[in-house]
């Protein structure tokens, strides 16, 4: 009796293990894992899958690979490198569809032991142009990474943040750094406001301060703002308008209302302050 129950869950594991045809995303890895022939580290590449891609019809082949497939192409691709989908989709931070440019940009950000944002460049045909991750170090309450598209119409670019290394600008048809501002130039906190102008101008603020800061489409800073109050803080949405650069605060007093402080777009004095009452 012992023997026909153990050769029945000996055959029912089996049989779950070769039953799971289920979506699996790619993590742990930098850039990319290979898709291989067999189910051996030695065995041909058949793909690279990037970091966050879905592979299908994922079945378990043994301790070490998972069968899975990709764009059309069946392999093997080590376990430690695929996790459920449900519990590990990345957040979509960007995605922006810009037909005058031909261009398409997604950003995902993932937790994986750190916060990691990938940013990934699409032609008009769908086709991948480029890839840029990024690590925004250890998870904490607030988002310390970010994307966005600003520049101008004519020099377009991707603005891509990191609170470990401050602020990239990124060529949009190539995904190459155009220049960084570092940490150690403006400290631009995390979970970043941020407003372009048709300039080029940013207009950045972290949540925990500071407030704005102005930088150019050159990557100099051109102002750093105050808004001259300590009960003034948390400021979570900016706009630009013809008034000035508006920044939303979710604490302008001690009552906890909410309100607005305008700071001129030329060196960033308070112009006014408004409260929500």
């Amino acid at each position: 009796m012992k023997r026909a129950i153990a050769l029945f869950l000996s055959l029912l594991l089996l049989l779950s293990a070769t039953a799971l045809a289920d979506d699996m995303i790619i993590v742990n890895c930098n850039e990319w894992v290979s898709l291989r022939k067999a189910p051996s580290t030695s065995s041909e590449r058949l793909k690279k899958v990037p970091l966050y891609e879905i592979v299908t019809d994922c079945q378990w082949e043994d301790d070490d690979f998972m069968r899975c497939t990709y764009e059309g192409v069946t392999g093997y691709i080590q376990n430690k490198y695929l996790e459920p989908v449900e519990a590990n989709e990345p957040e979509t931070v960007l995605d922006v569809q810009l037909p005058e440019y031909s261009m398409d940009v997604m950003a995902m950000r993932q937790y994986d032991g750190s916060e990691k944002l990938t940013v990934v460049g699409y032609d008009a045909s769908g086709a991948e142009k480029w890839r840029y991750v990024t690590d925004g170090g250890e998870p904490t309450e607030l988002s310390m990474t970010d994307a966005f598209v600003g520049g101008t119409s004519d020099d377009p670019r991707v603005l891509v943040f990191n609170a470990r290394e401050g602020l990239y600008s990124l060529n949009l048809y190539t995904g190459e750094a155009v220049w960084l501002l570092s940490d150690s130039e403006v400290n631009l906190g995390a979970s970043i406001s941020h407003a372009v102008d048709a300039d080029g101008n940013l207009y950045i603020s972290g949540y925990y301060g500071p407030d704005p800061v102005c930088i150019g489409h050159d990557g100099k800073v051109r102002w750093q703002s105050a808004s001259g109050s300590d009960d003034i803080y948390w400021p979570y949405r900016i706009t630009v308008e013809d008034r000035g650069i508006v920044t939303q605060y979710a604490m302008m007093d001690r009552d906890e209302h909410e309100g607005r402080v305008i700071y001129d777009r030329d060196d960033g004095h308070v112009v006014d302050i408004e409260y929500d009452r």
